[in-house]
């Protein structure tokens, strides 16, 4: 059996972004390896927003080549690694 693992950034009104979108709030820890933190993980879940403002990055997106899964009825499909871009 897999192991779930639930982690979420997110400001008290249930939301990432601020209404113009933006999510500056987001402290940058340099602490944090993030590389490390997601190699962790086979599948990240998130929701169609935030895959967008994530594909919006270019070669800067953190999770560029990882296997997403967004649950929305938009239809879009499921990414294998290498995919993502």
């Amino acid at each position: 059996m897999r192991r779930l693992r639930y982690n979420v950034a997110c400001s008290l009104d249930g939301f990432i972004a601020d209404p113009d979108g933006g999510y500056d709030w987001i402290v940058d820890d340099k602490g944090i390896d993030f590389d490390a933190l997601y190699a962790q993980f086979d599948t990240f879940v998130m929701g169609r927003r935030t895959w967008e403002v994530m594909q919006a990055q270019g070669d800067a997106n953190p999770l560029r080549g990882r296997r997403i899964d967004i649950p929305t009825e938009a239809g879009l499909p499921l990414l294998e690694a290498g995919q993502g871009k």
